[in-house]
C-alpha cells in the first residue's frame, strides 16, 4: 500500500523528464518530430497493453483489462483525454522553454490541486475540508513566487 502512496511521486518526476527532454529533442529536430516520437513510442506501448488485455487479462490489473469490450459507440468525452494528453506534450516543453521547468510544474501542480478539489467537490460528491483547501492556497502562493523569480526567456 505504501507504493501507492509514492507513486505520484514517480510520476511527478516523469513528467518533469518527459516535459525537459521533449524540449531539448525540440530544440534539436523541431517539436513536430519529437511529438511525432512520442507519440509513436505511446502507440506501440499502448497497443501492447491493449493486446495483453486482450489475450492474457489475468496478466493485467482490472483497471487495465480489455476483455470486457463491446462494439457500442464510444461517447465524445472518450476522446477529451486524448486531447489532453497531447496538450501536455506540446504544450510543457513550450512552457519550460520560456519560463523554466521549476516554474512549469509548480504552476501545473497548483492547476491539478485546483481542478483536483472541483472535481471531487462536483463529480464524486467529496467535500473539501481545511486541509485540502489549505494546501491548494499554499499551492496556488507557491507558484506565484517561482513565477516571479522568474523572467521570460
Amino acid at each position: 500500500m505504501f507504493l501507492f502512496k509514492i507513486f505520484p511521486l514517480f510520476l511527478g518526476a516523469c513528467a518533469v523528464l518527459q516535459g525537459s527532454l521533449n524540449r531539448n529533442s525540440g530544440q534539436i529536430m523541431g517539436m513536430g518530430k519529437a511529438i511525432l516520437i512520442n507519440a509513436l513510442v505511446l502507440l506501440f506501448l499502448t497497443s501492447s497493453i491493449f493486446f495483453l488485455g486482450k489475450w492474457k487479462p489475468e496478466a493485467l490489473p482490472a483497471l487495465f483489462r480489455t476483455d470486457n469490450l463491446t462494439n457500442n459507440s464510444l461517447p465524445w468525452w472518450f476522446f477529451l483525454p486524448g486531447i489532453f494528453g497531447f496538450i501536455l506534450v506540446a504544450g510543457a516543453p513550450f512552457s519550460i522553454s520560456k519560463i523554466g521547468a521549476v516554474a512549469t510544474f509548480v504552476t501545473m501542480v497548483a492547476g491539478q490541486m485546483v481542478t483536483s478539489l472541483l472535481w471531487d467537490q462536483f463529480v464524486t460528491g467529496k467535500s473539501a475540508d481545511l486541509y485540502r483547501i489549505c494546501g491548494v492556497i499554499l499551492t496556488l502562493f507557491g507558484a506565484f513566487l517561482t513565477t516571479l523569480s522568474n523572467g521570460e526567456k
